[in-house]
């Protein structure tokens, strides 16, 4: 599994369930006449600028597992030992973000025992850091169960591309679109009315590879899922060459040019034939025009070229694009050296993919079809050049189960969620997409299919609240619902993080939720044959192994194509049904990666050897009342089986 995973804007502490009704077990309603609470534990939920951070003593063996404590808002919340932080595009340990230092100033902020993220630190960043932090009051202290930090809530800015530097990798955007006629030789550099941004991009996986040191290390893009990419996912890059010469993993040839405006085109297939925006199934969408091909535009100045969706697709000056950034200085003397250190960039761009669910895939040892069609190649999609790929953008669950005597639960004072959102988007929308949950040991299970929508042409979105809908009679759904009885199952909970992948069948498969895969090459990606993924570890390049030759097919300058991975980011807590009554504690016991732990590989766990961090400690409260909680059951607290 990447460390690196990308991170929606959406905030983990952000939440509306971090409210709910009740007491502790063996306690008793507070606000209902006569009725008083027995124990002190309070959710809290907490966004506001880091004023101070600092590590504790690690209350186990092993320093890499230290927790800290933060000021936020005035008020200092424990971070446990074993707290994993998410990033922008990384999940790090509390240790991992004071000891990750590859410059000068980061080196000062370890020496002063500081993370230069706090504004009473001696060396405090040039913009505030934000957490947001989600947790349970515990006899008087906060202790944070979800913690999340940005910068200014990840510092988005938006505008055009007005000029790329291809020897330095800096792009320049501005608020003014640029015309046509300067879409030619880059100039050096960017005028003080532009902002300078540079991918913070230490591998090279999006373009030049940046180590000159003035860029946070913990603040980077995702090497593994594509945080600089498309509106539909399909992954983008910086040119390392300056047009016409041709970057082999970044190739101006996969980027056309209107033949009528002479801008770049922002809508097109990676196709020779062009796309109508039809859903199989669904009625076409009135008044949709065709996605032309790139065949459709100007390609180094000459018509009628392919694109390799093999590639990554180029930006180029006159896009469009949102940028996800923290704001970072070097020795430029244009705006005091002040730049856009950027671990997101979003192009307005749909640049999708040959429709290989209308086709279907040939199989790896055919595939051009031309055994099946003796000799003569057929029409169906070649799973070593015809590859798509795709993203999620947003996930909700519901925690489900609550804390308090049964009583108060079945008087239905209490109200909790199961429910499930996930939206995405995918390169490909005539084919559907499996949704995975990742459990603790980075394990897969399998949730349900999900089908793309029409509007916006690629988007599909998954949502189910299991408990309403199995209320519903029979009278109003017509039968049983499938996507319950077949799919979620028992296995409907909260899981650690999301995993999206491109189904390799049309039709909606039903498979058990505990069937382990069967051993064999390639993880499951894109070859058929492959074994199923359920039960397995999360795919990652090692997997990409072609069966035909037995080597390692290396897709998008090093990404895994197909799929797209990322930590949950946002969670309904148990409610109060009667206003007035306390607040429910956060009932982090029913999150079995908060009770039991992540396998998650970081800089520091790795060098000392470890494969992941235990249980939170202390205890952020919930039903134990700060004690340490036993696993997660149904019958212990009405929690839903992960």
């Amino acid at each position: 599994m990447s460390v690196k995973l990308a991170a929606a804007i959406v905030l983990a502490g952000t939440l509306s369930g971090a409210q709910g009704a009740f007491a502790q077990a063996g306690g008793t309603i507070v606000g209902t006449p006569g009725v008083v609470s027995t124990t002190p534990v309070s959710p809290f939920a907490i966004i506001g600028y880091i004023q101070d951070f600092k590590l504790t003593p690690p209350r186990g063996p092993h320093v890499e597992l230290s927790g800290a404590t933060m000021t936020v808002n005035g008020q200092q919340i424990i971070l446990p030992d074993n707290t994993v932080v998410i990033m922008p595009a990384a999940i790090l340990t509390v240790y991992d973000i004071f000891h990750i230092a590859s410059t000068d100033k980061l080196a000062s902020n370890l020496a002063n025992q500081e993370s230069g993220l706090a504004l009473h630190d001696i060396n405090p960043p040039l913009a505030a850091f934000e957490a947001s932090i989600t947790g349970n009051i515990v006899n008087g202290q906060y202790i944070a169960g979800l913690v999340t930090i940005f910068q200014e809530i990840a510092q988005a800015h938006v505008g055009y591309i007005t000029n790329i530097d291809y020897a330095t990798g800096d792009f320049c955007v501005s608020k003014n679109a640029v015309p046509p006629a300067t879409l030619g030789a880059p100039r050096k550099g960017c005028l003080a009315s532009e902002d300078r941004v540079k991918l913070n991009d230490p591998v090279g996986r999006y373009g030049k590879q940046r180590t000159e040191g003035d860029q946070d290390p913990r603040l980077v893009v995702d090497d593994g899922n594509p945080t600089i990419k498309a509106e539909t996912g399909y992954p983008m890059c910086i040119p390392r060459v300056a047009p016409p010469a041709i970057d082999p993993v970044c190739p101006i040839t996969n980027r056309p040019v209107d033949v009528s405006t002479g801008r770049p085109m922002t809508r097109f297939v990676m196709d020779t034939v062009d796309l109508a925006p039809v859903v199989p199934g669904a009625a076409p969408l009135l008044g949709a025009t065709n996605i032309p091909s790139c065949r459709k535009g100007l390609i180094l100045g000459v018509l009628g070229r392919d694109c390799d969706s093999r590639q990554q697709v180029p930006l180029m000056p006159g896009d469009f694009v949102t940028i996800t950034s923290t704001l970072a200085k070097d020795g430029s003397p244009v705006n005091g050296g002040l730049y856009l250190s950027a671990w997101g960039v979003t192009a307005t761009a749909g640049i999708y993919t040959k429709p290989c669910g209308i086709y279907g895939i040939n199989p790896i040892t055919d595939p051009t079809g031309a055994i099946a069609g003796r000799g003569t190649p057929n029409t169906r999609c070649n799973p070593l050049l015809d590859i798509s790929y795709m993203e999620w953008e947003v996930g909700i669950f519901g925690t489900k189960g609550t804390a308090g005597p049964p009583a108060i639960l079945e008087a239905g004072l209490v109200e909790t969620s199961d429910r499930l959102r996930v939206v995405g988007m995918t390169t490909d929308p005539t084919r559907q997409i499996e949704i995975y949950a990742v459990d603790t040991n980075n394990n897969l299970r399998w949730i349900t299919n999900a089908t793309p929508l029409r509007v916006p042409y690629g988007r599909f979105d998954l949502f189910v609240q299991k408990d309403v809908i199995a209320r519903l009679p029979i009278a109003t759904t017509g039968g049983p619902i499938p996507i319950v009885d077949n799919h979620l199952g028992i296995d409907f909970g909260a899981p650690r993080q999301l995993y999206v992948h491109q189904a390799k069948a049309e039709t909606v498969s039903v498979r058990a939720h505990t069937v382990k895969p069967v051993p064999g090459v390639c993880g499951g990606l894109i070859f058929p044959g492959c074994p199923p993924l359920n039960g397995a570890p999360v795919p990652t390049t090692a997997d990409l192994i072609n069966p035909a030759t037995g080597k390692v097919f290396v897709i998008a300058n090093g990404l895994v194509p197909s799929q797209y991975e990322a930590p949950s980011v946002e969670y309904i807590f148990p409610e109060t049904v009667q206003i007035g009554d306390p607040l429910t504690p956060n009932n982090f016991e029913c999150l079995d990666f908060v009770v039991k732990g992540w396998q998650v590989s970081t800089p520091a766990l790795t060098a000392a050897g470890l494969t992941g961090v235990g249980q939170l400690n202390p205890w952020p409260g919930g039903e134990t009342g700060g004690a340490i909680p036993p696993p997660a059951t149904d019958a212990g607290i009405a929690c839903t089986p992960r």
